[in-house]
C-alpha cells in the first residue's frame, strides 16, 4: 500500500510543474485536470494523460497533432508509465518508482531521445499549403493563397462544406470566403483529404489539436512562404515539398518571428508582474506588432488558465495584411466558448504612422517589435524615428527603440510593458538617453539576455 501511495504522486500535475518548471496546458479547450500538454520550451514537451489508456495509434495521433514528441499514460496499477512517441508504433515502459526517484533525469532522457523525423505536423500542414498555392497558380499572390488556406483549415477542422462554414466564427471576411471559391470543388476536396486523412506513417491529424498547440509555428512559416516564396519557386504538384527553414526578418515588411516558447514566457512574466487579477473587471492587452497573434493568443490562454472572468480586450496592429488575417483566425479559434467576455480588435495598420494614435489605457503592452538598424532604415523610417524620439535621440538608434518609447507612454497607471529588444538596447551609447528616460517612468522587474542578439 505504501508503494502504491508513493506512486500516486505521479498523478499530481503540480509535481511536474514545480520539479521540472513545466507549464501545464489542457490538451483540449474544455479544461480538465487529467489531460495536459506539458511545455518546456523548444524541447522536452509532451502530453500527459492521467485519465485514459487509449490505443497507441490514438496516442501517437494526439502527440503528433499537438507538435510534441511523446504521449505519456499511466497504467491503472500505477506501476508503470507508458511512453508513446509519434514516430513509433510501440510504447516504452518506465517504472513509476524509478521515474519519481529521478524526475529530472527522466525528463532529460525524453529530451535526448526526441524524434528527429522531418514529418512533424507543421511540415505536414505546410506541404498542403504549398499544394494549395500550386493549385491556385501564379494569378494569385501568396497572401491571397494564405486567405484561402485559412478557409481550407476551417472546413477541414469542422469537416463541413465550404458553403456551410460560419465565417464569423473563424474570423473570416465575406471576401475571404468568396476567394476560396476560386478553387474548383474536386481540387478543394482533394486538399481537404490531404489535410485530414491518414498519411503513409499511419498518422491521422487532429486539426483541433493542431490549431490549439501548433498553429503558431504553422502560421509563422506559412506567412514567411506567402511573402517571400513566389509560386513559380514551388515544386510541381504531386512531388514532395519540404518546408523551408525560416529565414531572418525582413525590414521591408517588418516580418519577424517569435518562438512560441518565448512568447509563453514573456506572457507569464507580464501577467505575474501585473499582479492579482481577482478584483480586475476588465483587462486590455495591446501588441503593436502582432504578427500572427502569438502574444495575444497566449495571453488569452493564460488568462483562461488563471480563470479570469472579467472582460478581455485584445488589440493587435501589424503592417502585414496576411499577418492580421492569421491573427483574427487564431484568436477567433482560441476565444471559443468565451466570446461574450473577449473583444478582438486586429487592424492592418502601421503603428508608427502619424495617424496611429496609441491609447493610454492598456494594462499590458507586449510585443516583439521589428529590429531595423539605422543603416537599414528607409528615409521615411528615419524621419519617424527622429519625430518620435525627439530630444532623446542619440546617434543612430534601432527602430525597435521607437516602439519601446511609444509603449512606455501608452500604459495606464498600473500598466506593464513586456518586450523583446535587441541586446544593443541595453548597452549601446545610442540608446543611453532612452534608457535613462525609461528608468524615470518605469520600474524594471526583469531583464534577461537570450543569446548574443536579444
Amino acid at each position: 500500500m505504501g508503494i502504491m501511495q508513493d506512486n500516486k504522486s505521479i498523478t499530481n500535475i503540480s509535481l511536474w510543474q514545480t520539479k521540472l518548471g513545466l507549464l501545464p496546458v489542457p490538451l483540449y479547450a474544455n479544461k480538465n485536470d487529467k489531460q495536459f500538454v506539458l511545455l518546456n520550451g523548444n524541447r522536452g514537451n509532451f502530453c500527459l494523460d492521467l485519465v485514459e489508456n487509449s490505443e497507441p495509434i490514438e496516442n501517437r495521433n494526439r502527440a503528433w497533432s499537438s507538435d510534441v514528441s511523446y504521449y505519456i499514460t499511466l497504467e491503472k496499477s500505477l506501476t508503470n508509465l507508458l511512453i508513446q512517441t509519434w514516430n513509433s508504433p510501440k510504447p516504452q515502459t518506465f517504472p513509476v518508482n524509478k521515474v519519481l526517484s529521478d524526475l529530472t533525469g527522466f525528463h532529460r532522457l525524453l529530451e535526448e531521445q526526441e524524434p528527429k523525423s522531418q514529418q512533424d505536423i507543421v511540415k505536414h500542414v505546410i506541404r498542403v499549403f504549398r499544394s494549395l498555392r500550386n493549385q491556385m497558380g501564379s494569378d494569385f499572390s501568396g497572401q491571397s493563397s494564405l486567405k484561402v488556406f485559412l478557409s481550407l483549415l476551417a472546413c477541414a477542422t469542422e469537416n463541413k462544406d465550404r458553403n456551410k462554414i460560419d465565417s464569423n466564427k473563424w474570423g473570416l471576411s465575406a471576401d475571404d470566403v468568396e476567394l476560396a471559391r476560386s478553387v474548383n470543388q474536386s481540387a478543394w476536396d482533394r486538399l481537404v483529404s490531404e489535410l485530414i486523412e491518414e498519411n503513409f506513417n499511419g498518422l491521422k491529424p487532429n486539426l483541433s489539436l493542431m490549431l490549439r498547440h501548433a498553429s503558431g509555428k504553422v502560421f509563422q512559416e506559412a506567412h514567411y512562404e506567402a511573402i517571400f516564396i513566389h509560386q513559380e519557386q514551388l515544386r510541381l504538384f504531386g512531388l514532395p515539398s519540404e518546408p523551408i527553414k525560416l529565414g531572418k526578418e525582413s525590414a521591408g515588411v517588418g516580418l519577424h518571428f517569435t518562438p512560441p516558447a518565448l512568447a509563453r514566457t514573456l506572457v507569464e512574466e507580464a501577467l505575474f508582474s501585473y499582479g492579482d487579477l481577482i478584483e480586475q473587471k476588465r483587462i486590455k492587452i495591446f501588441d503593436p506588432a502582432c504578427g500572427s497573434g502569438e502574444f495575444l493568443r497566449e495571453s488569452l490562454r493564460q488568462l483562461r488558465l488563471k480563470e479570469f472572468t472579467g472582460e478581455i480586450t485584445l488589440v493587435g496592429w501589424d503592417v502585414s495584411e496576411a499577418a492580421c488575417d492569421m491573427a483574427r483566425f487564431v484568436l477567433a479559434w482560441e476565444s471559443r466558448g468565451y466570446e461574450k467576455n473577449v473583444v478582438i480588435d486586429v487592424q492592418c495598420r502601421d503603428s508608427l504612422a502619424e495617424d496611429s494614435n496609441w491609447s493610454n489605457d492598456s494594462n499590458i503592452i507586449i510585443m516583439n517589435p521589428p529590429f531595423v538598424s539605422w543603416q537599414k532604415m528607409s528615409s521615411e523610417q528615419r524621419k519617424v524615428t527622429e519625430d518620435n524620439l525627439g530630444k532623446i535621440i542619440n546617434y543612430r538608434p534601432d527602430l525597435s527603440s521607437v516602439f519601446v518609447w511609444k509603449a512606455s507612454q501608452s500604459l495606464n497607471k498600473k500598466g506593464v510593458l513586456a518586450t523583446i529588444i535587441p541586446a544593443s538596447f541595453l548597452d549601446s551609447g545610442s540608446n543611453e538617453p532612452i534608457r535613462q528616460k525609461l528608468g524615470e517612468i518605469l520600474e524594471t522587474k526583469l531583464v534577461a539576455r537570450l543569446g548574443s542578439h536579444l
